[in-house]
């Protein structure tokens, strides 16, 4: 997607993008890191404290 329609759904649309709703919430479970052996060396490793927390 091109940065001026990104920017156009961000502004426009009440929803995250795509990319966002998937991708981004999995780097938040715990589970994630243990099934895929994922430890912190990775760019996009949240650590545990850093992590949201719903329930």
């Amino acid at each position: 997607m091109r940065k001026q329609r990104i920017c156009q759904q961000l502004n426009e649309c009440p929803h995250s993008p795509g990319e966002a709703r998937v991708n981004d919430i999995v780097y938040n479970m715990e589970e994630f890191y243990k099934a895929f052996n994922l430890d912190d060396s990775g760019d996009r490793f949240i650590a545990p404290d850093d992590r949201a927390r719903i329930w």
